[in-house]
């Protein structure tokens, strides 16, 4: 396997930092796109498991996440189609330089509305979609809303701190801890952030019907962070034949880092073998 770290200036005008695992002769790499508050160093597990069989695997910092906020300002989007374009552009450079013909794109919680939301407004370039807890439903209460919206209107980049209990990340205590100490995880978020990502989760139902590639679909049943009706949802909407929707007992948001995530690292493993 070769690790590679560095820089990628976008067509979007931002410079990202990205980390690609890629073992020999592989035609077929995994884009992941990481979710809220955290950065791809946290899917390093998944990378070496990937290309340990065969799969190139690349994900970038988000723009206001990990390495990347030392150049996007932390934690602040303007507008969540920025997500959509950056990864446009992430995955036709990630070709250019790899020379890899067969692309599989993975996003985890939102990472996963941001997959989804590329897959059915852009929709080029990839061979298969693959989500974990998409956050394609987000049941916020009406007072939530109403406040977030107005103070989002006055003061955009006004923070708030991170609305997410790390221990609801998973049953591995240990995930909890690292998360907290992790210092590329930001800790407090602006709330235009929070509230583009709202709209987002309400704006990309009306691309789902577009999607026209292969889905895996898999999501904890015990996740309280983004609702397990939220991957239902999606996998009734898809129109594509070739769907899955996989449920994983007793386990909580981050299935990739639960105590079982063996089992998940194996479905996906399952789902790209089947669908080179």
């Amino acid at each position: 396997m070769e690790y590679l770290e560095n820089y990628f200036h976008l067509d979007t005008g931002i410079r990202v930092f990205y980390r690609c695992y890629f073992p020999k002769g592989s035609e077929d790499i995994v884009i992941g796109v990481h979710g809220i508050a955290e950065h791809g160093g946290r899917y390093s597990h998944l990378g070496e498991y990937l290309s340990s069989n065969g799969y190139g695997f690349c994900i970038m910092d988000l723009r206001g996440h990990g390495k990347t906020a030392e150049y996007t300002e932390r934690g602040y989007v303007d507008k969540f189609e920025e997500f959509i374009y950056d990864l446009d552009s992430f995955i036709s450079k990630i070709i250019k330089q790899t020379g890899h013909t067969r692309v599989h794109l993975l996003g985890h919680s939102m990472g996963g509305l941001i997959a989804v939301y590329y897959a059915g407004y852009v929709g080029k370039n990839i061979k298969s979609l693959i989500t974990s807890g998409a956050a394609v439903y987000l049941p916020i209460p009406i007072f939530t809303k109403i406040l977030l919206t107005l103070v989002n209107t006055i003061s955009p980049r006004s923070k708030a701190k991170l609305p997410i209990n790390p221990a609801e990340l998973s049953t591995d205590l240990e995930t909890a801890k690292k998360y907290v100490e992790d210092p590329l995880v930001v800790k407090d978020l602006t709330l235009r952030l929070l509230a583009e990502l709202y709209s987002a989760s309400k704006r990309v139902w009306k691309y789902i019907e577009n999607i026209n590639v292969p889905v895996l679909i898999m999501h904890g049943e015990k996740d309280r962070v983004v609702p397990v009706e939220a991957s239902k949802r999606l996998y009734n909407a898809l129109k594509v034949e070739d769907k899955q929707l996989v449920i994983f007992p007793e386990m909580k948001h981050e299935i990739l880092n639960e105590k079982n995530k063996q089992l998940v690292l194996e479905t996906i493993l399952k789902w790209l073998n089947n669908h080179k």
